[in-house]
């Protein structure tokens, strides 16, 4: 499956937004996947998988 990969190293502040879980939902109904771990100099590193139709 065809990934793309981000690397965030300032955050932005949320504005009550659901954020990541919100992301894994909407990619969920998608059959896609969302990985999303610390980044190494701040911020996340992101990961989606989205199937091709």
């Amino acid at each position: 499956m065809p990934s793309l990969n981000a690397q965030v190293d300032q955050p932005q502040q949320g504005g009550g937004h659901h954020g990541l879980q919100g992301m894994r939902e909407r990619l969920s109904a998608l059959q896609g996947e969302l990985e999303a771990d610390p980044g190494a100099h701040g911020g996340f590193s992101v990961c989606l998988r989205l199937p091709l139709r």
